[in-house]
């Protein structure tokens, strides 16, 4: 029964984990699923087994496959598990002691909060910034790109933390090129591309990768966003996207132009071949 709660829990810690990723309480994730906050509570703590519409629910809300998790579901049927030791130092032993003195509820309660202090040190790890400080540079970048003076053109720096937006924490790393601006959000915040676009104008280009973060422990969905210079042409854009290896993503042209670039280069440079060949 012990192992079969075990692989319940791993089941049930994938699921916090998303849920803190998304600075989410239960009642709150409850609330948004349309399900009971203690429903929540059992299927995190491996108690219960979530339905097959709870799982499509939590699989869609949160934008992961259906699939994954279900799967880590039915390894209940098949208990055979290998756990890794915990490292408990004297500290953990001393605070779990005094969690058990608590009632279940009362306990339940501390725990929840104390998890969400600790997400929220994660990223108070990373820098923190002012989004006017943001703004500011983001407008260097674009002056910078209309500059027809060399001499004019200021030094940019690139940025890796978060910005204090009234909601929640924003994070963002920012990569300055001389002709390109590429900016990654989480997945889940990719609403917020609207945000930069309002200092630099629509995007170029953007996409999704998956990469680590130094704040969280499991690879992420990033949102990736670049914009090109005006000063580029499009064979220099096309050149980067090549160059970076990108035209294997599905990328989302913002650019009909440069969409139409890409995707008939291969003809037009054969056709420019040809007329070479003849003059």
């Amino acid at each position: 029964m012990e192992t079969k709660k075990g692989q319940a829990i791993a089941l049930g810690n994938r699921l916090k984990r998303l849920r803190h990723m998304h600075h989410l309480t239960i009642a709150g994730l409850a609330d948004l699923l349309g399900i009971s906050n203690s429903y929540v509570g059992f299927i995190e703590n491996g108690t219960r087994i979530a339905s097959e519409k709870v799982l499509k629910k939590y699989a869609e809300f949160f934008e992961v496959s259906y699939a994954d998790l279900a799967e880590l579901q039915l390894q209940l049927e098949n208990p055979i598990q290998i756990e890794t030791p915990l490292l408990l130092t004297d500290e953990i032993i001393e605070l779990n002691s005094l969690l058990m003195k608590l009632n279940a509820g009362f306990r339940a309660s501390i725990i929840e909060d104390f998890k969400e202090q600790i997400q929220q040190t994660l990223y108070n790890l990373l820098t923190p910034y002012d989004i006017a400080d943001i703004k500011k540079h983001i407008t260097k970048v674009k002056n910078n790109w209309f500059s027809a003076k060399e001499e004019s053109k200021t030094a940019l720096k690139n940025y890796n933390g978060y910005i204090n937006l009234s909601s929640e924490p924003l994070y963002f790393q920012l990569v300055v090129k001389q002709s390109v601006l590429h900016i990654q959000l989480l997945y889940s915040d990719r609403k917020q591309r609207t945000l930069f676009e309002n200092w630099l104008g629509d995007c170029s280009i953007s996409y999704q990768t998956e990469e680590m973060l130094q704040h969280i422990h499991e690879p992420q969905k990033m949102f990736n966003i670049l914009w090109f210079s005006p000063n580029m042409s499009y064979r220099q854009q096309h050149q980067y996207l090549i160059t970076k290896e990108l035209l294997s993503l599905e990328l989302n042209y913002c650019d009909p132009k440069l969409n139409w670039f890409v995707h008939n280069y291969d003809q037009h440079k054969a056709l420019q071949d040809i007329q070479e060949n003849i003059i």
